[in-house]
This record gives structure tokens, C-alpha cells and sequence, in this order.
């Protein structure tokens, strides 16, 4: 019977990870990602926005383009410094950021990175975001998990990013 109790705490407790069906979205011919539920597009310039508001979290996919007019080529130009200017550049966008962490990572044979940092953001402050940076084919991805909680959001966190698709 005790048994019996603790599964079904478990399950209960777990149901929503199982019960939730993720939504597959391409962002493009190249890359497809899984949402846990349908986000809203919203087109700023030459760059799409997805995103996910729930009451733990919030998820950003921003998928830009990058104009064939800027002379850029990964493999002339400096990856890593490129990289660095654009981890750069979110956080000195971000209110009162800090970076945590940052390390390399491959996502389906291709170089990205990926940070975790703290911010500010609408009156809540400390806000715990990992980000994965990722430039396939002139196009760059940037795939954000904020934590609302405090909790950390780490099992929706890897989740979400083991479900990047480079095709």
C-alpha cells in the first residue's frame, strides 16, 4: 500500500512533465526547436521572436538573420570573438546583469555557446537566465530560459535545450 502511495505522489507530482506535449516549431529550414506549449511570433526587423510566458518562466527564441551585405564568415572571421560581442552585448542590455557562467558547447556539430547570468527585469530583480548562442549558415539563434522562481528551472531548462535540431 505504501508503495502504492509514493507512486502515486510521484506521478501526481510529476504529471504535468508527463502530461505536457511539447509543441515543435521550425524556425527555419535549418533548425527546429520543442516549445512545452505554442509561443507567440512577433517579427522586430529581420528578426523573429518566439516566446513562452508562464507564471515560473519565460522562454525567448530569437532567430536573426544576418543581412548579406555584413562581411562575415566564420570560417575567416573569429568565432570566438564573435560570440563574445554578442554574449556581450546581452549583457549590457540586461538591467544589472552578471554573468555566472559561460562555457563552449556543440550543438549538433556546430560551435554555441552558453551563459547563465542574473538580471533585472520589471521590478524583480535577480532573475536567473541560461542562454545557448548558436550561428548555423549566417544565421544566428539565441535560445533563453528566464527562471521566475528562484528554483532554478533546471529540468525545463536542459529539456528545452536537448530539444534544439540542427537539420
Amino acid at each position: 500500500m505504501m508503495k502504492f502511495i509514493l507512486v502515486f505522489i510521484f506521478v501526481f507530482h510529476s504529471g504535468q512533465n508527463f502530461g505536457q506535449k511539447w509543441t515543435t516549431i521550425a524556425l527555419n529550414d535549418r533548425v527546429k526547436i520543442d516549445f512545452p506549449k505554442r509561443p507567440e511570433t512577433q517579427d522586430v526587423g529581420n528578426i523573429r521572436m518566439y516566446q513562452v510566458l508562464d507564471t515560473d518562466y519565460v522562454i525567448n527564441v530569437a532567430v536573426n538573420s544576418m543581412p548579406q551585405n555584413v562581411k562575415f564568415d566564420p570560417k575567416e572571421d573569429d568565432l570566438v570573438g564573435f560570440y563574445k560581442r554578442v554574449i556581450d552585448g546581452a549583457l549590457d542590455a540586461a538591467t544589472n546583469s552578471k554573468l555566472l557562467n559561460e562555457r563552449k558547447i556543440e550543438i549538433d556539430n556546430f560551435e554555441a555557446r552558453e551563459i547563465t547570468y542574473t538580471k533585472d527585469f520589471n521590478g524583480v530583480t535577480g532573475i536567473m537566465v541560461r542562454k545557448r548562442i548558436l550561428l548555423v549558415d549566417r544565421v544566428l539563434y539565441i535560445f533563453d530560459v528566464w527562471d521566475l522562481t528562484g528554483k532554478g528551472q533546471k529540468h525545463l531548462a536542459n529539456k528545452f535545450f536537448k530539444l534544439i535540431e540542427v537539420l
